[in-house]
This record gives C-alpha cells, sequence and structure tokens, in this order.
C-alpha cells in the first residue's frame, strides 16, 4: 500500500480504540477473533506452514483445534494451545499440551533472545536451581514475531520455528476471513452484521496504519529523525521513531561490527542496540563487561574487585536530538557530588587526573544568556552546539550530566554532548554521516579499552 492521508486513521473508530494500550489492543483483538472462529487462527498458522522445517519427512501438528487460547501465559502476548490432556490435574484445572505462540512486537523493539526464551520456557522449563521439569515440558508447534517490520535476525537458524508476518499482510487476510465467514443471517440477509464491519474496519486500520509508517520511513530514508508532526498529531510518535532507530541500528551493525570495531576485547564487548528512553529512541554504540563476568557469581551486585577501579561502559549513545559521549560505572556514586566529580575527571582530557582521555572541558556560564552555547568536539576538531545549561537546583557548572540508581541495579552514568541539529530543520543527519562521527570516537574507546 502507499503513503495515505492520516485523516483515514483518525476518521476510524476501530484506531481511536487502539491508542489506549496499543500492542495490548490489537492482542486482545486478535485473541477475541482466534476464540470466534478457527479460520482467524489460520491467518497466524496456515497449513502450509505445517511441515517442520528442519525435517522435510516431519509435519507438525497443523492448527485444526483451538482448545484455549490465552493471554499473556508466561508473558507471552498470545498463546493458542491445540490440544487439551485429558486427565485433570488436581484443582480441576485443564492442562494443555501444544503450543502456537503469537509474539506482537508492534509498539517495542523485538530481540532474538526473547523469542527463543519463550521456546524454551515451554519445550525445556527449569526450576530455581536451573533443573528442567521434565513433567512440566510443552510441544512448542511454531511461533509467529508480528510487527511493521521484518528483522534481520528472522533468518538465523536458531529460529526455524519462527515466521514473520507484517500488519498489512494480517490486516489484508482478516479482511479475507471477515468477508467469507461473518456472513449475514439467511433471516436479515440484507442487514450486514455488526461484528462483521468492526472486524472489516480494524483490518482496514492496520493496513493503513502500515501503509502510513511505512510511507514516513520510506520518505524519509538514511537519516536521523524522530519526530513526525503527523504520527505525533495520531499519537504513534513512539512508534515512528523506535522504526527509524531499528533503521539505524541495523545500518551501524553492517557496517560496524566486526568490521571497524571487535566484538570482543578482554572483558567487554561491543554493543549495537536500539532503544526507548526519557528523550526519545536512541541507539547505543559501545564497550560493555557484560553482568556474567562484571558481578561476583553473576548476580548484582556485588561488583567484583577487579572491575571496582574500571569503567563498566564506554562509548556513544545518539538520543533523539543529541549526539552523546558516554561512561559508566557499575556502582552508585551518587548525582552531582564529590564521587560523581572524581569519575568525570578521570575521562576529562587534559585533568589532572585524567586516565582515559574521553569528555572535555565545558562550562555553560562563559556563554552569555541568549547566546548559542557551544562544546568542543576535539576529535572532529571542531565546535558543537549544545543544549547543556544549569542542573537543576544547583548553583555549580557542572561540565556533565548523568543517570545513577542504587540498589540492585546500581550504576552511574556520564555523558556529554551536542546536538544534532544543522541550520534548518529540514537539514538532516544523515546515517553516513552519524556513522563516520561514532567511527571516529569508538576508535578513540577502542584505544582506552586496550589499556583499561
Amino acid at each position: 500500500m502507499s503513503e495515505m492521508n492520516p485523516k483515514q486513521l483518525l476518521n476510524n473508530p476501530v484506531f481511536a480504540m487502539s491508542l489506549s494500550s496499543k500492542e495490548l489492543f490489537h492482542s486482545n483483538f486478535w485473541a477475541w477473533l482466534i476464540e470466534r472462529n478457527i479460520e482467524y487462527a489460520k491467518i497466524f498458522f496456515p497449513d502450509d506452514l505445517s511441515r517442520d522445517p528442519q525435517d522435510d519427512n516431519l509435519v507438525l501438528a497443523p492448527l485444526d483445534n483451538v482448545a484455549k487460547v490465552e493471554r499473556e501465559e508466561g508473558h507471552r502476548d498470545v498463546t493458542v494451545w491445540r490440544k487439551e490432556i485429558p486427565a485433570r490435574q488436581k484443582n480441576g484445572n485443564t492442562k494443555y499440551d501444544e503450543a502456537f505462540v503469537i509474539e506482537n512486537k508492534f509498539k517495542s523493539i523485538p530481540t532474538m533472545d526473547q523469542l527463543l526464551r519463550y521456546q524454551e520456557v515451554l519445550e525445556k522449563p527449569k526450576d530455581s536451581d536451573g533443573n528442567c521439569k521434565e513433567k512440566e515440558k510443552k510441544i512448542f508447534c511454531r511461533g509467529l514475531l508480528t510487527g511493521l517490520e521484518r528483522p534481520d535476525f528472522m533468518d538465523d537458524p536458531k529460529l526455524l520455528k519462527w515466521k514473520f508476518l507484517s500488519y498489512d499482510e494480517i490486516g489484508k487476510r482478516i479482511i479475507e476471513v471477515a468477508k467469507r465467514v461473518e456472513a449475514p443471517d439467511e433471516a436479515c440477509a440484507t442487514e450486514v452484521p455488526f461484528e462483521q464491519t468492526l472486524i472489516i474496519q480494524y483490518g482496514e486500520m492496520i493496513r493503513n496504519l502500515h501503509a502510513l509508517l511505512h510511507g514516513k520511513l520510506d520518505s524519509l530514508g538514511e537519516y536521523w529523525k524522530t519526530f513526525d508532526a503527523d504520527c505525533e498529531m495520531l499519537r504513534i510518535n513512539d512508534i515512528f521513531s523506535k522504526l527509524v532507530a531499528a533503521r539505524l541500528e541495523k545500518y551501524l551493525r553492517d557496517r560496524l561490527l566486526g568490521q571497524v570495531l571487535p566484538e570482543e576485547i578482554g572483558d567487554y564487548e561491543l554493543r549495537i542496540e536500539a532503544y526507548y528512553a526519557q528523550n526519545g529512541a536512541g541507539v547505543d554504540v559501545r564497550y560493555v563487561i557484560p553482568d556474567k563476568n562484571l558481578y561476583v557469581d553473576g548476580k548484582r551486585p556485588p561488583v567484583k574487585e577487579k572491575f571496582k577501579e574500571k569503567v563498566q561502559v564506554l562509548g556513544i549513545q545518539i538520543e533523539g536530538s543529541q549526539y552523546r559521549w558516554c561512561a559508566q560505572s557499575a556502582e552508585y556514586l551518587g548525582k552531582y557530588v564529590p564521587k560523581t566529580d572524581a569519575f568525570f575527571e578521570k575521562f576529562h582530557i587534559g585533568g589532572k587526573a585524567c586516565k582515559y582521555g574521553w569528555f572535555v572541558d565545558y562550562d555553560h556560564t562563559k556563554f552569555k544568556e541568549k547566546e548559542v552555547k557551544k562544546i568542543e568536539d576535539r576529535r572532529a576538531g571542531m565546535m558543537r552546539k549544545t543544549g547543556m545549561s544549569a542542573v537543576k537546583g544547583k548553583t555549580k557548572s557542572y561540565p556533565y550530566r548523568l543517570y545513577a540508581a542504587e540498589g540492585k541495579g546500581a550504576y552511574t552514568f556520564l555523558y556529554q554532548y551536542w546536538t544534532l541539529g544543522k541550520e534548518t530543520e529540514e537539514e538532516l543527519f544523515s546515517f553516513a554521516e552519524l556513522l563516520e562521527h561514532i567511527k571516529r570516537d569508538m576508535l578513540v574507546a577502542l584505544e582506552i579499552i586496550r589499556k583499561a
């Protein structure tokens, strides 16, 4: 479908209802359809996908019966149970055996690990000590990932029992099935059933939604932009920005991972990941000491003694309109206190306590009230615009910003940033430009990690 007018979505009452919970709304609606008629279940698990992808001679159980449909069971969006076990449990509840799983990723960013985890929980359930609970094993028949764009990881051999289905194709199939199975009653053949009208409107809505977002993405191309006026009006700008971030993540992974930058160096792993946070969608490119290595017995806290003086995370973070140089300690150091000042000084280029040479001088008070603030990008050899001003509730000028958390997930994350803005709003940073900036900075981070 081509790019469409956002008013088509605004005029669809089903779209208005969907905004309250987005992913939950769609998953709930699909569960209702599947329970209503098995023909809707075959939209997600058609008979032509019943052969086991690992063995052409073995046919998987087709979805020819729906014994029960569960929502959020084991954190899975939708679980369709094909087989009911005749023997009942002592408490009277029926047990089910053969599972078809739908993981709906309309709003959030999917990961391969999550899909594999759902499959493993069914096929190899474990107790708290990590021992397999043989009696609770289920048959994982098939899994389906849904969303707006097919992730590259769907080609991984580990996901042979998983398929991807786009919202556009789901909408198309729902309309076809509704026209076939929701036929008017013979007694009132002139009246179109309410349910059929509702279901068809839903199918049209998700097809229009898919077309609008893909039209926006295709028009944008390989440029970084996390705000769109039409998407904001429709209250789906978070989805638009996550899709842009996912595209940038793929672009960077294809050009950095294992080519320009090694995937592992000493205790560190290279992570390139899209995410969504307070200031909008973002992408991390950073070297990280993984939790399994960082903490005693792999559980946080405490931090292993040999890592207490090391930086846990070093790299680049692009979030919204900010290009950030960042460094993280695995311990809670406080918020804008002498300990965080000392941590910053380890990275402050030219500082007396400098150990890593990453951050630069910055003092917002040097700029007049309406003057454009700038920070030095030493590796590019130029000054950059920044929005770093006074820290709320503090009179001292801090050259860094931070996030910090106490307790089980303790950390202290410091960063400086320059603003990803050009002379006009129409001039955006291309993925290629961001790649060059990140490459230059991350090669320095790599040298710091080697010396750490």
